[in-house]
């Protein structure tokens, strides 16, 4: 995580002392910021003026969606930074309405300040937040908004060399976790924001059903958005439009910037906001109504098939093999990054080794006539695997599919 803004990290440590360490204890904290962004996102609706209606529906949206549902349960920053990004400009909204409230303005600048050390793309969401004050304040008090953002951007400038080697390491990732940079790139983003198909984890979420049933979910997103972007609030198309164009833009230049299914969850209760606008504006208003209850329900379709259909990653069902392939002489040899995982899946493991230590020919001699179960996953490059394999004979091989480096392959050696 050393590539990665420090803030999420920092607040789960300290949740860590005072829940627990367990996999669910940690994961419990994206939850409760996944559930604290449907109250904001409420809170950002009423604030600029939508209906009580058009509020309340997009908390539904934004609470049923499996999109943001499966992001709200990972150990990683975008439950936080979604909260931050809600909670930022809702506090704008009100800074705009109160210009001379000095501690509106010093908390909007810590939440900026928040955003851009909870997540990259947090940077994209400021921006936009930046651009609508700018156009939004007049006088000495924009030229306090314009000092007011500098100052925010020079306080993250202490994390500018670690941001600049990330660009460096992700940018040039196309083909591993990040197409080409491509419009069919914001198309995928669009079918993972109607929640009818995402990445995540290690295999894709697909909704259930015909496809006649995905097209009339995807269609009746297309109209709304369309009826919604030019009726939205301003800061609502400013962060969808430049939420998403900025990086678009610039996974041109590195095409690892643009990363459909992760990232782009920061933007996501812009196009919520949106889409409801656009949902408000048809006539007669029960057709907005009934189609906004059309759309609730394939959400909650698609969170029962994910929450009882659907495995997001192959680690289950990797330790299940193992676990029906263990003999009395049988060892497992697994990397050291699928550690937790194994133990948290299984009850009564065989004598297990790191992978990476096994790295000379007379520490692998010591399984000779032994049962290996060697768990490899899909690196490029992996010497102790390849030489596991040639120095051992194969007798059974099974893939489980992952994208990027997830997919894993189980060995049985002799």
């Amino acid at each position: 995580m050393r590539f990665t803004p420090p803030l999420f990290f920092c607040q789960l440590r300290a949740w860590k002392h005072v829940v627990g360490g367990t996999l669910s204890a940690l994961r419990s904290n994206s939850a409760v910021w996944g559930s604290l962004s449907l109250l904001a996102l409420y809170g950002l609706a009423r604030r600029l003026s939508l209906s009580p209606w058009a509020s309340l529906g997009s908390m539904a949206l934004l609470a049923f969606s499996p999109f943001h549902l499966a992001y709200s349960q990972e150990l990683r920053p975008y439950a936080l930074a979604i909260f931050l990004g809600i909670s930022g400009f809702w506090t704008l909204e009100k800074l705009l309405k109160q210009q001379d409230d000095r501690r509106l303005w010093a908390l909007v600048f810590l939440l900026l300040v928040a955003e851009l050390y909870t997540h990259y793309w947090g940077a994209f969401v400021a921006c936009a937040q930046g651009l609508y004050g700018l156009s939004r304040l007049e006088g000495r008090r924009r030229s306090r908004w314009v000092g007011l953002c500098f100052a925010a951007v020079l306080l993250f400038s202490f994390w500018l060399p670690v941001l600049w080697d990330q660009i460096h390491a992700v940018g040039n990732l196309a083909g591993f976790w990040a197409y080409a940079p491509s419009p069919m790139n914001l198309v995928r983003t669009f079918s993972a924001f109607c929640g009818v198909y995402f990445r995540f984890a290690s295999l894709d979420f697909l909704l259930p059903g015909p496809w006649v049933l995905k097209i009339v979910v995807g269609g009746l997103y297309v109209l709304a958005l369309l009826g919604g972007i030019g009726k939205a609030p301003r800061p609502v198309s400013l962060w969808l439009v430049m939420g998403l164009g900025l990086p678009f833009v610039l996974s041109y230049w590195k095409p690892g910037l643009y990363l459909w299914y992760r990232y782009t969850s920061l933007i996501y209760p812009a196009f919520v906001l949106c889409v409801v606008s656009g949902l408000v504006s048809l006539r007669p208003r029960w057709l907005g109504r009934l189609s906004l209850c059309f759309l609730l329900i394939a959400e909650m379709w698609g969170c029962i098939y994910y929450f009882r259909g659907w495995e997001k990653a192959n680690p289950r069902a990797v330790v299940a093999y193992v676990s029906d392939h263990v003999t009395p002489d049988a060892v497992v040899i697994r990397p050291t990054y699928f550690s937790e995982l194994f133990s948290f899946y299984t009850k009564s493991p065989p004598p297990v080794f790191d992978q990476h230590l096994q790295d000379s020919v007379e520490k692998r001699a010591r399984f000779r006539g032994k049962n290996v179960l060697l768990i490899a996953f899909d690196v490029p490059s992996d010497p102790v695997t390849d030489a596991f394999r040639a120095e051992f004979k194969t007798v059974e091989a099974r893939y489980f599919p992952g994208f990027a480096h997830l997919g894993v392959t189980v060995y049985t050696l002799r």
